[in-house]
């Protein structure tokens, strides 16, 4: 399991885009119906590894934001004097 509190380097060569394009690709391919069926099974391994690959590096933003939005307001509230 993928440790949650990674920060995303926005920087590596992960495009999501890409990614959700390629998905989109091979669900286009296979809605046109591949007759060969190792072909088949290869389109959707590859689609499976593009959705988990996805799937993983959308949680581990969302825990980055969640860390960002709870610090800030940790510093709000520091340095809020009553």
């Amino acid at each position: 399991m993928a440790n949650p509190f990674v920060i995303i380097n926005m920087n590596e060569s992960f495009s999501l885009d890409t990614k959700i394009t390629r998905i989109r690709t091979i669900v286009e391919e296979m809605q046109k119906g591949v007759t060969d069926f190792d072909r088949q099974v290869s389109l959707f391994k590859e689609a499976s590894e593009l959705i988990k690959s996805c799937k993983e590096y959308l949680k581990n933003a969302e825990t980055e934001v969640q860390v960002l939005i709870n610090g800030e307001w940790q510093d709000k509230a520091e340095n809020t004097s009553f």
